[in-house]
């Protein structure tokens, strides 16, 4: 389960269950949005604001095997047998 909550009253703005299996590894941020992955290689961004909206939905068809890293303007995937770095021009 994700969840946004406000920080000042600990209330709940949204949760929504992202997948269906045991997730491992953690979500990341960067720029306004944050990267959920599971460990089966799904990957989805959500947007960072109180409102729930999934932007974008991916499968690396491959198992991750370490939370996603982010660094200058790049996202870095760690799968089985590949390193992944996703970047937009």
């Amino acid at each position: 389960m994700a969840s946004c909550l406000d920080l000042k009253t600990g209330e709940p703005h949204w949760q929504e269950r992202l997948f269906s299996q045991n997730v491992k590894v953690s979500p990341v941020a960067a720029d306004g949005h944050i990267y959920f992955s599971s460990g089966e290689g799904e990957c989805k961004i959500v947007r960072a604001s109180k409102t729930f909206e999934i932007l974008h939905s991916n499968d690396l068809d491959e198992y991750l095997i370490a939370s996603p890293a982010i660094a200058h303007g790049a996202i870095y995937f760690r799968t089985q047998s590949t390193l992944y770095c996703i970047r937009t021009p």
